[in-house]
Protein backbone atom coordinates (compact mmCIF):
# COMPACT_ATOMS: atom_id res chain seq x y z
CA UNK A 1 0.00 0.00 0.00
CA UNK A 2 2.58 2.39 1.01
CA UNK A 3 4.86 1.83 -2.48
CA UNK A 4 0.75 2.20 -4.07
CA UNK A 5 0.61 5.57 -2.48
CA UNK A 6 4.32 6.63 -3.36
CA UNK A 7 3.91 6.19 -7.18
CA UNK A 8 0.11 7.63 -7.27
CA UNK A 9 1.90 10.90 -5.72
CA UNK A 10 5.15 10.41 -8.37
CA UNK A 11 2.89 9.88 -11.18
CA UNK A 12 0.50 12.90 -10.17
CA UNK A 13 3.14 15.64 -9.67
CA UNK A 14 4.85 14.28 -13.15
CA UNK A 15 1.98 14.23 -14.87
CA UNK A 16 1.49 17.78 -13.45
CA UNK A 17 4.41 19.61 -12.96
CA UNK A 18 3.69 22.56 -14.98
CA UNK A 19 1.08 23.03 -12.89
CA UNK A 20 2.81 23.00 -9.73
CA UNK A 21 5.80 25.29 -11.18
CA UNK A 22 2.77 27.75 -11.94
CA UNK A 23 1.51 27.42 -8.55
CA UNK A 24 4.84 27.83 -6.82
CA UNK A 25 5.62 30.69 -8.79
CA UNK A 26 2.39 32.56 -7.52
CA UNK A 27 3.27 31.64 -4.35
CA UNK A 28 6.68 33.02 -4.50
CA UNK A 29 4.74 36.45 -5.73
CA UNK A 30 2.65 36.42 -2.65
CA UNK A 31 5.79 36.20 -0.46
CA UNK A 32 7.16 39.12 -2.34
CA UNK A 33 4.18 41.43 -2.25
CA UNK A 34 4.22 40.96 1.60
CA UNK A 35 7.72 41.69 2.14
CA UNK A 36 7.60 44.65 0.13
CA UNK A 37 4.55 45.64 1.83
CA UNK A 38 6.39 45.64 5.14
CA UNK A 39 8.08 48.97 4.25
CA UNK A 40 4.63 50.72 2.97
CA UNK A 41 2.66 50.83 6.50
CA UNK A 42 2.74 53.75 7.61
CA UNK A 43 3.89 54.75 10.76
CA UNK A 44 0.70 54.47 13.12
CA UNK A 45 -0.20 51.43 11.83
CA UNK A 46 3.65 50.15 12.37
CA UNK A 47 3.61 51.70 16.09
CA UNK A 48 0.28 50.08 17.03
CA UNK A 49 1.57 46.30 15.41
CA UNK A 50 4.35 46.63 17.84
CA UNK A 51 2.82 47.47 20.50
CA UNK A 52 0.26 44.55 20.18
CA UNK A 53 3.05 42.03 19.32
CA UNK A 54 5.23 43.49 22.12
CA UNK A 55 2.25 43.14 24.60
CA UNK A 56 2.45 39.46 24.08
CA UNK A 57 5.77 38.56 24.18
CA UNK A 58 6.03 40.22 27.86
CA UNK A 59 2.23 38.01 29.12
CA UNK A 60 4.44 34.74 27.20
CA UNK A 61 4.96 31.98 29.64
CA UNK A 62 2.71 33.53 32.46
CA UNK A 63 -0.62 33.51 30.68
CA UNK A 64 -1.88 30.17 28.55
CA UNK A 65 -2.70 30.79 24.96
CA UNK A 66 -6.39 30.18 24.17
CA UNK A 67 -5.83 26.48 22.41
CA UNK A 68 -9.74 26.76 21.56
CA UNK A 69 -9.56 29.93 19.84
CA UNK A 70 -6.00 29.20 17.77
CA UNK A 71 -8.15 25.70 16.75
CA UNK A 72 -10.94 27.24 15.52
CA UNK A 73 -9.55 30.12 13.34
CA UNK A 74 -7.11 27.47 11.65
CA UNK A 75 -9.99 25.05 11.31
CA UNK A 76 -11.38 28.44 9.39
CA UNK A 77 -8.63 29.21 7.65
CA UNK A 78 -7.64 25.74 6.52
CA UNK A 79 -11.28 25.16 5.71
CA UNK A 80 -12.02 28.36 3.74
CA UNK A 81 -8.96 27.63 1.61
CA UNK A 82 -10.35 23.64 0.98
CA UNK A 83 -13.81 25.22 0.56
CA UNK A 84 -13.00 27.91 -2.11
CA UNK A 85 -10.43 25.90 -4.00
CA UNK A 86 -13.05 23.33 -4.89
CA UNK A 87 -15.61 26.32 -5.43
CA UNK A 88 -13.45 27.68 -7.85
CA UNK A 89 -12.77 24.10 -9.57
CA UNK A 90 -16.30 23.88 -10.65
CA UNK A 91 -16.39 26.94 -12.24
CA UNK A 92 -14.80 25.73 -15.48
CA UNK A 93 -11.85 28.09 -16.92
CA UNK A 94 -13.06 31.35 -14.93
CA UNK A 95 -11.87 29.06 -11.46
CA UNK A 96 -7.90 28.74 -12.35
CA UNK A 97 -7.16 32.66 -11.53
CA UNK A 98 -9.13 32.82 -8.73
CA UNK A 99 -7.42 29.93 -7.53
CA UNK A 100 -4.24 31.11 -8.36
CA UNK A 101 -5.13 34.00 -6.49
CA UNK A 102 -5.86 32.04 -3.17
CA UNK A 103 -2.59 30.79 -3.14
CA UNK A 104 -1.06 34.22 -3.95
CA UNK A 105 -3.16 35.37 -0.99
CA UNK A 106 -1.69 32.88 1.12
CA UNK A 107 1.86 33.78 -0.03
CA UNK A 108 1.40 36.96 0.95
CA UNK A 109 0.42 36.40 4.44
CA UNK A 110 3.22 34.14 5.22
CA UNK A 111 5.29 37.01 3.37
CA UNK A 112 4.23 39.70 5.36
CA UNK A 113 4.17 38.19 8.56
CA UNK A 114 8.01 37.00 8.64
CA UNK A 115 8.86 40.00 7.09
CA UNK A 116 7.10 42.33 9.51
CA UNK A 117 8.63 40.04 12.33
CA UNK A 118 12.10 40.15 11.26
CA UNK A 119 12.55 43.82 10.29
CA UNK A 120 10.92 45.04 13.46
CA UNK A 121 12.23 42.37 16.15
CA UNK A 122 15.03 40.80 14.42
CA UNK A 123 16.21 37.52 16.31
CA UNK A 124 12.86 37.33 18.40
CA UNK A 125 11.12 38.17 15.30
CA UNK A 126 13.01 35.09 13.03
CA UNK A 127 12.52 32.57 16.72
CA UNK A 128 9.01 33.14 16.73
CA UNK A 129 7.94 32.54 12.96
CA UNK A 130 9.83 29.96 13.30
CA UNK A 131 8.23 28.42 16.04
CA UNK A 132 5.03 29.27 15.75
CA UNK A 133 4.54 28.70 11.76
CA UNK A 134 7.27 26.60 10.49
CA UNK A 135 6.03 23.24 12.21
CA UNK A 136 2.35 23.44 10.65
CA UNK A 137 3.50 25.32 7.21
CA UNK A 138 6.07 22.76 6.43
CA UNK A 139 2.37 20.69 6.07
CA UNK A 140 -0.08 22.99 5.12
CA UNK A 141 2.06 24.45 1.95
CA UNK A 142 2.61 21.71 -0.02
CA UNK A 143 -1.41 20.36 0.63
CA UNK A 144 -2.29 23.73 -0.16
CA UNK A 145 -0.26 23.88 -3.82
CA UNK A 146 -1.47 20.66 -4.29
CA UNK A 147 -5.18 20.99 -3.90
CA UNK A 148 -4.58 24.51 -6.09
CA UNK A 149 -3.30 22.10 -8.83
CA UNK A 150 -5.89 19.51 -8.61
CA UNK A 151 -8.72 22.26 -8.69
CA UNK A 152 -7.40 23.82 -11.60
CA UNK A 153 -6.67 20.50 -13.01
CA UNK A 154 -10.59 19.46 -12.81
CA UNK A 155 -11.36 23.13 -13.79
CA UNK A 156 -9.51 22.51 -17.29
CA UNK A 157 -11.33 19.24 -17.60
CA UNK A 158 -14.19 20.80 -17.09
CA UNK A 159 -13.57 23.45 -19.87
CA UNK A 160 -12.08 21.00 -22.28
CA UNK A 161 -15.12 18.58 -22.52
CA UNK A 162 -18.08 21.35 -22.12
CA UNK A 163 -19.25 20.87 -25.51
CA UNK A 164 -18.81 17.02 -25.31
CA UNK A 165 -22.35 14.90 -24.69
CA UNK A 166 -21.21 13.26 -21.53
CA UNK A 167 -22.63 10.10 -19.89
CA UNK A 168 -24.50 11.82 -16.92
CA UNK A 169 -22.50 8.90 -14.77
CA UNK A 170 -19.36 9.74 -16.50
CA UNK A 171 -19.27 13.56 -14.82
CA UNK A 172 -20.63 12.37 -11.29
CA UNK A 173 -18.06 9.89 -11.24
CA UNK A 174 -15.41 12.71 -12.46
CA UNK A 175 -17.15 15.16 -9.33
CA UNK A 176 -16.95 12.46 -6.80
CA UNK A 177 -13.42 11.90 -7.66
CA UNK A 178 -12.57 15.48 -7.21
CA UNK A 179 -14.21 15.92 -4.36
CA UNK A 180 -12.92 13.10 -2.78
CA UNK A 181 -9.34 14.19 -3.21
CA UNK A 182 -9.90 17.37 -2.05
CA UNK A 183 -11.77 16.37 1.24
CA UNK A 184 -8.50 13.57 1.92
CA UNK A 185 -6.32 17.09 1.26
CA UNK A 186 -8.44 19.06 3.96
CA UNK A 187 -7.91 16.20 5.67
CA UNK A 188 -4.20 16.38 5.81
CA UNK A 189 -4.79 20.37 6.40
CA UNK A 190 -6.33 19.22 9.72
CA UNK A 191 -3.11 17.89 10.87
CA UNK A 192 -1.34 21.20 9.56
CA UNK A 193 -4.53 22.69 12.42
CA UNK A 194 -3.29 20.55 15.41
CA UNK A 195 0.17 21.38 15.14
CA UNK A 196 -0.68 24.69 14.98
CA UNK A 197 -3.20 24.39 18.26
CA UNK A 198 -0.77 22.44 20.09
CA UNK A 199 2.66 21.97 19.26
CA UNK A 200 3.36 25.39 18.05
CA UNK A 201 2.08 27.06 20.99
CA UNK A 202 3.94 24.33 23.10
CA UNK A 203 7.31 25.59 21.29
CA UNK A 204 6.44 29.36 21.80
CA UNK A 205 6.06 28.57 25.39
CA UNK A 206 9.53 26.56 25.98
CA UNK A 207 11.58 29.63 24.65
CA UNK A 208 9.30 32.33 26.00
CA UNK A 209 11.85 33.53 27.97
CA UNK A 210 14.25 34.48 24.71
CA UNK A 211 11.36 36.53 23.00
CA UNK A 212 10.86 38.50 26.04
Amino acid sequence: MKNGIKSTLIRHISDNWVLYIIVLFAFIVGIAAGSFSVGAMDETQRSELIDTINNFFVILGTTPMDTSAIFKQSLLNNGEMALLSWVFGLIAIIGVPLIFLLIVVRGFVIGFTVGFMVKEFAYRGLLFVTLSMLPSNIISIPISMAMAVVSTRYSIYLWKNRQNIMDKAQRRQQFLIYTVIVLILFGALLIATLIETFIAPALVSLFSDALK
